[in-house]
């Protein structure tokens, strides 16, 4: 049956202790959550040979992830990726964000969602083992309007599948866009051997610093085709000007659907 623990994990300089969950499914998948961030620690699941083994990158202690790798794994928001010049119009009202990209404000700020000691609260059944993190984030946090309760739910079945689902209230008109920045690897070896398809026919140019500029482009006879699987190594290395400039692939892609706003089935396992 799955079970779920806690143990601390360390002082947040200025928020207190920390604490870290571990989720099992009991089938063999373990996942690991730290208060601090809502970083997704670590995740081990078995090889075809049943053999567990970590399939998410993971730091030792969380001096490593307030001091040094701020992003690694956290939940980060209230926007994720880069708003440009730290400043955006709503309802008529421009609003501005600490900078802290060149210029840009990165994932919602200095002191974005990252940095902020969630509540948890665990719960279990015969089929799921849950934890839910949940933050109040107040009207002008980092300058964006309107106050926001978020709960960030991971849960592992028994299956094996650990899902992590996002739900944000605000009191009124604001913009938020959140994600989890968790580095996955599936193998004993880097990246770049795996195998990748997004369903996109389209992505966003970008410039010299990661602002997405002019329309979408097609991805078609360019190395962001990953409409039919790709291995990364071959994608990543034909020359192309916005891989040069991004350093790699960091643009938005643009989902196909059937209609603006929807998403395409997943391909067939």
């Amino acid at each position: 049956m799955p079970t779920v623990h806690r143990k601390p994990f360390g002082h947040a300089p200025g928020q207190g202790e920390t604490d870290l969950w571990t989720l099992e499914s009991g089938t063999g998948v373990r996942a690991e959550i730290l208060t601090y961030g809502g970083v997704l620690h670590s995740l081990t699941v078995p090889d075809t040979a049943g053999t567990p083994g970590p399939v998410v990158r993971s730091l030792p202690a969380l001096d490593d992830y307030t001091d040094k790798n701020p992003y690694f794994g956290a939940i980060v928001g209230r926007y994720a990726n880069r708003i440009a010049h730290g400043r955006f119009t709503l309802d008529g009202t421009t609003h501005h964000i600490p900078a802290n990209d060149r210029g840009h404000a990165l994932h919602g700020g200095p002191d974005g969602f990252h940095t902020r000691v969630w509540e948890a609260a665990a719960d279990r059944t015969d089929t799921e083992a849950v934890l839910r993190l949940t933050l109040h984030s107040p009207d002008g946090d980092m300058g964006f309007p309107g106050a926001l309760d978020i709960t960030a739910t991971y849960t592992l079945d028994t299956t094996g599948t650990l899902a992590l689902e996002y739900t944000a209230v605000t009191d009124r008109p604001t913009v938020v866009n959140l994600t989890n920045h968790a580095y996955l690897n599936l193998g004993a070896d880097d990246i770049l051997g795996h195998t990748l398809q997004v369903d996109a026919d389209h992505y966003l140019p970008v410039d010299a610093t990661s602002i997405p500029e002019g329309p979408p482009a097609p991805v078609a006879g360019t190395p962001f085709d990953l409409t039919t699987p790709q291995p990364i190594r071959s994608a990543l290395y034909p020359t192309h000007p916005q891989l040069a400039l991004a350093g790699g692939f960091d643009h938005c892609r643009v989902l196909s659907g059937a209609a603006p706003g929807t998403l395409p089935p997943p391909p067939p396992r």
